[in-house]
């Protein structure tokens, strides 16, 4: 027996991130309202239809639409209520029960089409393992006419699963004028669904908006919140980064070993200054506000030597690669450390930039001991979003 879900505009959102990075913008005063949204069992009369400012729980024969409104939709790599940036806006088609999805400027899609992207956030993970993803969207002739846009669907994840590319030039309609892409997908623990307009059309005159007029979700029978380990933790404000695995993590070309231990193993090669371990999230965050904590276990012999200095980090992923090196929290001194397990807070942050996709720690030494070594250990990394 198989499970259907559509998802839509009900889900409490839980910021993370996650296709490619982001140059996201702040929350604009011209964008629209929030409006409510509703859902409604297939097996029930409509007047039963209930809310929950939870976000759905996905059972059987439950179906969500956009009939009356776009609740949890958000423009990716901005903040949960940003609708409207620079490069695209996401409104509510009233007449065709629709998410709108309306590129405005065109010009950063072949760099970062990541910012094309509608995003919505569960409010918990769930297990979409061996599922099949269904979108039904009404595309405009022009588009079709130009033959260059191409459509991707994204399930959001510790490591996001993008998937394939749809060049609306290959998809036909149905009976009813609409087009559907399909996709499988097998994520144990989804945090989130995206749908990214991936590609610009030839003529970038060309703007207008692509309807999404249901996602729908066939997993199979029993799935449902997943408890596999996840980024995302069961505080609703917090992101939790995994240790247990090395996916995502890279020392940043500095000559540091990483491994995998009782968290993420970090053996400097103190034949250079600096060593670095790093994660890159699968998306782009907004840390506008936020903490991150870390607990960090450090070897008795750097705090008694006292010259080595634990730097604590986010930063973008491209360009740049500003970030957070001297806000408050970031550099940590061994001689004002304990032996063993250290609790640190990095943050908040006032003024981030807004696309922030790496996380990790920097192990300096002011002045080279070669006699002093040992092996430092990233026990955990928390992002606390303010609530």
């Amino acid at each position: 027996m198989i499970k259907q879900i559509s998802f839509a505009v009900l889900i409490t959102t839980l910021l993370v991130g996650c296709g490619g990075s982001s140059g996201s913008k702040s929350s604009s005063s011209s964008a629209p309202a929030a409006a409510s949204s509703s859902a409604a069992s297939s097996d029930a009369p409509a007047s039963s239809a209930s809310s929950s400012s939870d976000g759905p729980v996905p059972s059987a024969d439950l179906s969500f639409g956009f009939e009356e409104g776009i609740d949890g939709w958000y423009v990716n790599g901005s903040a949960s209520d940003v609708t409207v940036t620079s490069e695209m806006e996401l409104s509510h088609d009233m007449l065709n029960s629709a998410l709108a999805i309306t590129p405005l400027d065109w010009s950063a899609n072949e760099t970062s089409n990541w910012v094309y992207q509608a995003r919505l956030d569960f409010s918990a993970p769930e297990n979409l393992a061996n599922s099949r993803l269904k979108v039904v969207l009404s595309i405009p002739e022009a588009y079709l006419t130009d033959g260059s846009l191409e459509l991707q669907v994204i399930v959001h994840a510790a490591d996001s699963d993008y998937g394939a590319i749809f060049a609306v030039s290959s998809l036909e309609a149905d009976d009813n004028g609409d087009y559907i892409i399909e996709r499988d997908t097998n994520v144990a623990a989804a945090t989130g669904l995206g749908l990214q307009l991936a590609k610009a059309p030839s003529d970038t005159e060309i703007k207008e908006p692509v309807l999404v007029k249901s996602i729908l979700i066939d997993r199979p029978e029993g799935a449902g919140s997943s408890s596999a380990n996840s980024s995302t933790s069961s505080a609703s404000n917090q992101l939790i980064i995994p240790v247990d695995s090395l996916d995502g993590w890279n020392s940043d070309e500095s000559p540091a070993s990483i491994s995998v231990g009782e968290g993420i193993v970090v053996t400097p090669n103190w034949g250079a200054a600096e060593q670095t371990a790093l994660y890159v999230m699968s998306a782009p965050i907004d840390l506008t506000n936020a903490t991150i904590t870390y607990v960090i276990h450090v070897p008795e012999a750097y705090v008694n030597d006292g010259n080595m200095v634990v730097q604590l980090f986010a930063q973008q992923n491209s360009g740049t690669y500003d970030g957070t090196f001297s806000d408050a929290g970031s550099w940590n001194p061994s001689s004002t450390l304990t032996a063993g397990d250290n609790t640190l807070a990095h943050g908040p942050f006032s003024e981030p930039p807004a696309d922030i996709q790496r996380v990790g720690i920097k192990l300096q030494r002011q002045e080279k001991a070669d006699e002093v070594t040992g092996d430092v250990i990233i026990r955990s990394i928390t992002i606390n979003f303010p609530e």
